[in-house]
């Protein structure tokens, strides 16, 4: 597993260092330890604390496909990105919008200007203006900065490989992006053969997550649809002249659309409105236990 430093040779490229572990990652295409030695083979070309592979796809909950993480409290907040948070997460949102192949830095997803100062623990997070996307999931480690391979295996599939390291130490360095775009390709390729030959094994039929159609759907009873346009977007973080931006109105009608969605949520704060959706989502999903329980 890629914990502590990298084992990269002093002078080695990292088009090198995989070409070296070629013939290993091929052959492991299909098994179950694949991810596991792809991981080996990151931490050969740069330093990470753990790595994290996610799956999403259309209509569904992004899932786990592999990840190294060692502390269980940490694992804890792994299991409630994927619960709970994951629907206010920028990657999640820009992937709607589509995001190309490639390596990036979690901030290049941010929307600006963020308004995040009022975000409700009752989301499992908490504000954090120290984190790269202005909160923190309940339980996940904190001050890390998060880099991303962005890897589409067609229309409606992506793999992401997520790899975090403590900013506090440096963060990771416009050289380390430097170095995993020269090697993208091929670990693309990669992955999309893994896919293709155990795509049965790794991607159990999902349903469309409750917490994706709430979002989508919440307040459509009271509110018209720009009122609603406008909603999510302050659900996500963004501020007035943010969505305006997003939406391509004029301040002013941002401001009027808020104002009076909220007195038809009968609400009068940010914070009031982050409670009145996560008492919607224990409300769903209390109700589809019971319709599921015999």
């Amino acid at each position: 597993m890629p914990q502590g430093n990298s084992t990269k040779p002093r002078g080695a490229s990292s088009p090198k260092l995989i070409r070296d572990r070629a013939d290993e990652l091929v052959s492991a295409i299909g098994r179950d330890d694949f991810f596991a030695l792809l991981s080996g083979a990151l931490g050969d070309i740069l330093h990470f604390e753990f790595l994290i592979v996610f799956l999403y796809r259309k209509d569904a909950a992004p899932a786990r496909l592999h990840d190294s993480i060692t502390a269980a409290r940490h694992r804890k907040g792994l299991n409630n990105y994927l619960k709970n948070t994951y629907v206010l997460n920028p990657f999640y949102q820009a992937l709607r919008k589509g995001v190309e192949p490639g390596v990036y830095f979690m901030k290049n997803f941010m929307p600006a200007p963020c308004d995040l100062e009022n975000r409700q623990q009752d989301f499992r997070l908490r504000v954090d203006s120290y984190e790269e996307i202005g909160f923190l999931t309940e339980d996940w480690p904190s001050g890390m900065q998060e880099l991303l391979l962005v890897m589409p295996i067609d229309p409606s599939t992506l793999v992401e490989v997520s790899l975090s390291k403590k900013e506090a130490g440096g963060g990771f360095t416009a050289g380390n992006v430097t170095e995993l775009r020269a090697v993208f390709s091929f670990l693309h390729a990669l992955i999309r053969k893994h896919w293709e030959v155990a795509s049965h094994l790794v991607a159990p039929e999902l349903e469309a997550p409750l917490l994706e159609r709430l979002f989508m759907n919440f307040g459509q009873d009271v509110l018209s649809e720009r009122e609603r346009q406008v909603i999510r977007l302050v659900l996500l973080g963004h501020s007035s002249t943010s969505v305006a931006l997003n939406l391509g109105v004029a301040l002013p009608t941002v401001k009027s659309h808020r104002r009076n969605a909220y007195a038809k949520l009968e609400i009068s704060s940010q914070a009031e409105l982050f409670a009145l959706f996560m008492s919607s989502v224990h409300e769903l999903r209390d109700l589809a236990l019971n319709h599921s329980s015999p």
